[in-house]
């Protein structure tokens, strides 16, 4: 019969022709290998950390969403964060905007 394909070949053709199907492809994981990064917003004045609610300073260390909203966090409260998500099994994300940092988030955050 012509212009038939099989199941096998139907789902390689959806994995992109060169995937095995029985092989698992990590999506989430090649999204954020691929996204550029955001700079970090300025601090401004009377600001307050999203997760602790205390005033920021300039002379604090501070990290930003690298990969969304380039918010200013303080870095002890964004590590918090993303051990609490890792702990619950959830994606470790910024706590303004929500955005994905990956499963190598914190490696992230320890490099800022």
């Amino acid at each position: 019969m012509q212009g038939v394909i099989s199941p096998r070949e139907a789902q390689q053709l959806a994995l992109g022709g060169d995937q095995d199907p029985g092989e698992k492809r990590d999506w989430a994981a090649e999204v954020v290998k691929k996204r550029s990064e955001v700079p970090a917003r300025e601090l401004e004045s009377g600001e307050t950390c999203c997760v602790c609610c205390d005033e920021m300073g300039k002379d604090e260390d501070l990290s930003h969403c690298r990969f969304g909203c380039g918010r200013l966090t303080h870095t002890d409260c964004l590590m918090r964060a993303f051990k609490h998500n890792q702990s619950s099994a959830k994606n470790m994300q910024c706590p303004l905007c929500r955005t994905n940092w990956g499963a190598n988030g914190i490696e992230l955050l320890k490099e800022n």
